[in-house]
């Protein structure tokens, strides 16, 4: 028998080692488990979820729905890294305070969810049906809603959700309406007091509409909404901190009742200015770091102005009415803050000769969070000048009125107890505000203004028919007299 020689072996073997693949590196495999707890969206797309709550950041960063189908386990908080606050509060933060430093509250804010909501689809589906509505047209996050809520409830939240969130604001984008109709409809469980401001706003929005709501429902909806925000800013926990930064917003609508109704107080106005002085407050508790974190900055937005532009634009009428007060006036000390309150609405009046927009209603609306806190002061101890220039900031929420249905007759309400209050000594700089009073709709107002841009040589050509005016009103003799 033939042997194959040792050499002639080995070398045959060797290229058979060389013509299969060499052997892989053997690494044992790291233990994985598989998450059960991300987010509707990122299943349905299978992929990775953070699981940051409320929103993850793959829904955060497409705009879209985030819904959790089960209550968040304890974790870190997400490693969030959105625009900045100046980013859509363009004029500076609704906060006097200092950047707050890191703080337990983004951790308790990042385990903020829906664990007392459950799944409450048949109130909906009958609703949608009641509605004529395809029940696959649902807003995704009415599908989990609180515990214990009745048919009216129900009945507010859905009008709410598809009719009054995309109404509150001339921001129509999708990122404000997302923030309105999810965001707000989340934190309401964990924060029963903005719940109840949402159900009172869209009970006031169905009355406005002359909807069949009842009443009494409505008027308790509010009390028991200013109840629970006055209890959760004397406690202030964080948990609560995002649910008061939206609240205090939702309350200058709620307010806003006041000024329709038949009997109500007069120069109610000033307390309106208090309930916007009130976002400066909460947000002065809350920090912009909170509200960024939350994902509500959106809410937030006010249009930039270039104050010092928009003096050109101030009446002059106006301007002689701060330049002439004397060293002896008790005003004296507020001329500095009167100039600048009038950069304000000289802001108000670039905007509408440039043209009405959305832009020029949302400056509208939110001019008085930038007004200073001794403009404010000065108004609610009546002084007679801060009162004369808050009549044209009125005449501005009427122009208005036709873009915001929870603004209507503000701007007439208060042109009218202003009108009323002063005595004659201030009616030749009230000939604006008196003839706004009488336009009906949204042109005619606007030329009485751009008409008032162009300034007024001296108060006496003012006087020149105004007693003919005032004669034609009646009833305006009998004015208290002011400080």
């Amino acid at each position: 028998m033939a042997e194959t020689p040792l050499a002639q072996t080995s070398s045959s073997n060797q290229l058979q080692l060389s013509e299969s693949p060499p052997p892989k590196p053997y690494h044992a495999k790291r233990p994985h488990k598989k998450s059960r707890s991300g987010c509707q969206s990122c299943k349905a797309r299978k992929v990775k979820c953070d699981e940051a709550r409320p929103i993850c950041r793959t829904c955060r960063l497409r705009k879209a729905d985030c819904i959790y189908a089960a209550p968040p386990k304890l974790q870190k908080s997400a490693d969030t890294t959105p625009s900045s606050f100046s980013d859509s509060l363009d004029d500076g933060p609704l906060s006097n305070s200092k950047p707050a430093a890191a703080s337990p509250t983004s951790t308790k804010l990042a385990s903020i969810s829906s664990t007392s909501s459950v799944l409450c689809s048949t109130p909906i589906l009958s609703l949608a049906e009641k509605h004529s509505v395809q029940s696959s047209s649902i807003p995704a996050e009415l599908l989990c809603c609180p515990m214990g809520i009745d048919e009216a409830d129900m009945k507010a939240l859905w009008f709410y959700a598809t009719q009054t969130c995309t109404s509150f604001s001339t921001v129509a984008d999708d990122g404000h309406k997302y923030i309105m109709r999810s965001l707000l409809v989340r934190y309401g469980p964990e924060s029963p007091f903005l719940l109840d401001s949402i159900f009172a706003l869209s009970g006031l929005h169905m009355q406005r509409l002359n909807q069949q709501f009842d009443a009494k429902r409505a008027l308790s909806y509010r009390v028991k909404a200013l109840a629970g925000y006055r209890k959760a800013i004397e406690e202030a926990k964080p948990g609560d901190f995002p649910a008061l930064a939206a609240n205090s917003l939702l309350l200058t609508a709620l307010s806003s009742e006041h000024f329709r109704e038949p009997d109500g107080k007069q120069l109610y106005i000033l307390d309106w200015l208090v309930v916007w002085k009130g976002i400066l407050l909460v947000m002065d508790l809350v920090s912009k770091s909170t509200v960024v974190e939350s994902g509500l900055n959106g809410l937030f937005f006010r249009p930039k102005s270039d104050v010092e532009k928009a003096a050109a634009y101030i009446p002059s009428h106006l301007l002689l009415l701060i330049s002439s007060i004397s060293p002896s006036d008790p005003e004296y000390p507020l001329r500095e803050t009167y100039v600048q309150t009038l950069k304000y609405l000289g802001s108000l009046y670039m905007d509408l000769a440039q043209g009405p927009s959305p832009m020029m209603s949302l400056r509208t609306i939110t001019i008085f969070t930038f007004l200073p806190s001794l403009y404010i002061d000065a108004a609610r101890m009546l002084r007679p000048r801060a009162l004369v220039i808050l009549a044209y900031f009125a005449t501005f929420f009427k122009l208005v009125q036709w873009s915001v249905w929870w603004l209507e007759g503000v701007g007439d309400r208060t042109l009218r107890d202003i009108c009323l209050y002063l005595d004659a000594r201030w009616r030749p700089f009230l000939q604006v505000p008196f003839a706004a009073l009488d336009a009906q709709d949204h042109s005619q107002l606007a030329k009485i203004l751009l008409e008032d841009a162009n300034g007024v040589t001296s108060p006496e050509s003012l006087m020149m028919g105004f007693d003919v005016q005032i004669g034609q009103k009646g009833g305006c003799c009998e004015i208290l007299d002011a400080h």
